[in-house]
């Protein structure tokens, strides 16, 4: 009789299949994937962007209003 592997951790007697597929993710290597990256990168840009001027703008008045 064969006995499983003991490994430490707790470990799942069952789960779905769905639970550990993943969803493919564009190549930068193709034509598509590489403009999808660029598309999503330059989201991220303009949103951390858009942050920093926000919190910029924000110091500078909260600065006006200290008096010494």
């Amino acid at each position: 009789m064969m006995s499983a592997a003991i490994v430490p951790g707790t470990q799942p007697h069952n789960h779905n299949k769905k639970t550990i597929n993943i969803d493919p993710q564009p190549l930068p290597i193709t034509a598509k994937g590489g403009q999808k990256m660029a598309n999503i990168t330059l989201q991220k840009l303009i949103f951390f962007l858009i942050i920093y001027f926000i919190n910029v703008i924000i110091r500078r008045l909260n600065n006006d209003f200290v008096t010494t």
